[in-house]
């Protein structure tokens, strides 16, 4: 005879064996493919050697002297924080000269410098009358913070919830905007110098947040959404961590997929992904910029091992191609004005610190260098188990979401 009672306990029991299963399975495959998950270009460092020789030689790669961090040009100068003050580094030469006094009780390091804003770990300063003066604390910079309205006022948008707007004729602060609800934090809020409106990256897709693209107008009042994304369960959350802005385009670097570049038309309606990065040099992007007839890029690793960061470049800002690899992490990306030289920024007063310097090549004839070269990182049967590796952990983290907000 059936024990009619005994069956729904044997089919939790069975179900209970088949979900632990999984999760053993799930624990082992994965304990195996992590090391792939989180596979770094450096790993292959004779290949990357080989690889950074051969364009180091085709852009005149060397240090500017002394110089490191955050940075901005004058002329042939190279403006930097260093110890004593803010300093001077001769790209020609190399000789490095004092330039202008810190702000009194500043914090090191530095992680924001132009010719009008100086930011630190928890404070922002503005130069009035050649000098810095404090206009906000309890603020996080990431390494881009501040940018212009066409008035003059500054835009400061923190590494958080909040937006800033200072008037300097004015020496007036005001909180323009903050995050909305069911949003996590800002990742840059920059102005968009041809409609005077400010643009700002949400994230992170983790779990319940919101996350996506918003545009705010000078006044704080007037915000939509552009793009937006509900949470883990949809796919493309399009938070992005870098901007250009064009006449007739957008274009943004993610760190979320789908990884790489894509670029959004003055209507906001239409997205196009420009390029998606192979798995071994999947990182994040910390800036774009573009230099006369070509455009230039760095991102950063995730959580690869060893860390690695990449220099990219493009002659039409559509397809992109990995010019160096790093072995430390570059956070700004700047140019000089006359777009001949670019020059990428490194560490936050650490052993690492510098600034590297490129020369900017000719476009049509750069392109068929590029388009020649590869990098041979991981043999290709390695490559494809790479890809499958981070796709089933990727799921897995999706599932585990899932499990963990009770849908299974």
């Amino acid at each position: 005879m059936i024990d009619i009672f005994a069956e729904p306990f044997k089919l939790k029991s069975n179900l209970a064996k088949s979900l632990v299963g999984g999760i053993a399975f799930m624990a082992v495959f994965s304990s195996c493919s992590l090391s792939l998950y989180n596979y770094s270009p450096l790993s292959s460092k004779k290949s990357v050697d080989q690889f950074n020789k051969y364009y180091s030689i085709r852009l005149n790669s060397r240090t500017a002297g002394q110089a490191f961090g955050a940075h901005y040009w004058e002329k042939n100068n190279i403006i930097w924080v260093g110890a004593e003050g803010i300093m001077s580094t001769n790209i020609h030469n190399g000789s490095t000269r004092y330039h202008d006094q810190l702000p009194m009780n500043f914090s090191q390091p530095a992680r924001f410098l132009s010719k009008e804003v100086l930011a630190g770990p928890n404070n922002v300063y503005h130069r009035d009358g050649g000098v810095f003066r404090h206009v906000l604390g309890g603020f996080t910079c990431w390494h881009e913070c501040a940018s212009s309205l066409l008035g003059g006022a500054l835009i400061l948008g923190e590494y958080g919830e909040r937006i800033y707007r200072y008037d300097p004729g004015k020496s007036r602060l005001s909180l323009l905007f903050k995050n909305p609800e069911q949003t996590r934090h800002f990742h840059f809020s920059t102005v968009d110098p041809f409609t005077d409106s400010i643009y700002s990256s949400l994230g992170d897709s983790h779990t319940h947040w919101v996350t996506g693209i918003m545009r705010i107008d000078k006044s704080g009042k007037n915000w939509d959404w552009i793009h937006v994304a509900r949470g883990s369960l949809q796919s493309n959350h399009r938070q992005p961590t870098a901007v250009h802005f064009e006449e007739d385009r957008i274009i943004f670097g993610s760190d979320d997929p789908p990884h790489g570049i894509f670029a959004m038309d003055r209507s906001g309606k239409n997205i196009r992904q420009m390029f998606l990065m192979d798995q071994a040099s999947k990182s994040w992007f910390t800036g774009i910029i573009r230099t006369g007839n070509s455009y230039w890029a760095i991102s950063r690793s995730f959580s690869q091992k060893p860390e690695f960061g990449v220099l990219w470049w493009s002659d039409t800002g559509d397809s992109w191609y990995p010019v160096q690899y790093f072995e430390d992490i570059p956070y700004w990306l700047r140019s000089d004005k006359d777009n001949r030289h670019v020059s990428v920024g490194f560490g936050f007063a650490s052993s690492a610190s510098k600034v590297i310097l490129y020369d900017v090549p000719d476009p049509k004839q750069f392109i068929k260098v590029v388009e020649g070269q590869s990098l041979d990182i991981i043999p290709a049967w390695k490559s494809v188990l790479l890809a499958i590796s981070r796709s089933y952990v990727d799921v897995g983290k999706s599932v585990l979401r899932l499990f963990v907000r009770g849908v299974l």
